[in-house]
């Protein structure tokens, strides 16, 4: 290789890229959970939107798939790999 060359990038797997959530419970409070047994995948590539009512979780939800919220049970996946 000469300084200079341009290395293509090397395309990901995108099995990477696989989403899971398995039975995930979360709650603000002891005894209150806002979201209860929540499972969905996504495959690589596909595009999710979440929709419904004020109130329903779906912030609490995109702030557990972020990590910016501790799941009180369940598993997040991406690619395979637990992120807990």
């Amino acid at each position: 290789m000469i300084a200079g060359d341009v290395v293509p990038a090397k395309k990901p797997d995108p099995a990477v890229y696989r989403l899971a959530v398995d039975r995930l419970g979360y709650g603000y409070e002891a005894g209150a959970e806002v979201l209860h047994e929540v499972s969905f995948r996504v495959p690589a590539g596909d595009t999710v939107a979440l929709v419904g009512p004020t109130g329903s979780g779906k912030s609490t939800l995109a702030l557990l798939l972020a990590r910016l919220l501790p799941a009180d049970r369940g598993r997040i996946r991406l690619g395979g790999r637990d992120l807990a």
